[in-house]
């Protein structure tokens, strides 16, 4: 029925020839190959897997002279040993596979200790905090439901939900990009105020836009104007000064 439908397969062009694959007679039983596993069928009905990798002249791995870092090649390594062990259904024929894939690594020259160090599971390591230390937790509002997260060309401004302190600032860029760097840099007055204003009781923080304004000129004009109208007390004495300046000399 197969050497049927396959001469029929064949007979449809003349030109793509499809190949069959029949089942190899093994002491074990019938063996078919698929793929990277092989299926062997004993006469009594029953099955197993074990890994395949079909031959080649010179079995190929990564150097271990390569310029590959090594963490990456360890990683390969352990892959490859995983793949193994997962198409194999007894640890005999995993066995037998492993030791024929350390025989590889040999051959591309990796060291006994570099063979065994794949053998051990990884030990992910966590630093443990320092002791002593008072934490401070920045969180940024969520506006993933709002349009206020992907303005652009806007001023805008921050306020401490704890004491009410604003900051005015303007951005060309979205919302939540700049007020991100805003609350999660040291060189920001706004970090530095919430740091130790809401260093015990975090109450988070409140954006708004005040104007929206595509000329980038403008918008540049807006922000002293602002600055000087609501009076900001996170913003520094420069920016302050540097404004007025700017706008109302």
């Amino acid at each position: 029925m197969a050497d049927r439908f396959h001469h029929t397969m064949n007979s449809l062009h003349p030109k793509p020839k499809f190949e069959i694959e029949k089942p190899e007679t093994t002491p074990n039983g019938l063996s078919l190959s698929l793929l990277d596993f092989k299926v062997t069928i004993t006469e009594d009905g029953r099955n197993s897997f074990e890994f395949y990798k079909t031959s080649a002249k010179k079995p190929l791995f990564v150097h271990h002279q390569s310029a590959i870092p090594k963490k990456s090649k360890i990683n390969f390594i352990r892959n490859e040993g995983k793949r193994i062990e997962d198409k194999c259904s007894t640890q005999t024929t995993s066995i037998k596979h492993q030791n024929m894939f350390d025989d590889i690594l040999r051959m591309n020259r990796y060291p006994e200790d570099s063979i065994d160090q794949t053998k051990h599971p990884q030990r992910h390591q966590r630093n443990s905090p320092p002791p002593n230390v008072d934490w401070s937790y920045l969180k940024i509002p969520d506006t993933s439901n709002t349009k206020l997260c992907f303005l652009r060309n806007a001023v805008y401004q921050i306020t401490c939900n704890n004491c009410n302190q604003h900051y005015i600032g303007s951005t060309t860029r979205f919302n939540h990009a700049c007020v991100r760097e805003c609350v999660n840099s040291e060189n920001f007055s706004e970090k530095k105020h919430i740091s130790i204003c809401q260093n015990k009781d975090y109450k988070g923080i409140e954006i708004k836009t005040i104007v929206l304004e595509n000329d980038t000129v403008n918008l540049r004009l807006f922000d002293p104007f602002y600055t000087r109208k609501y009076k900001p007390t996170l913003n520094s004495r420069e920016e302050c000064s540097e404004f007025a300046d700017l706008l109302f000399q």
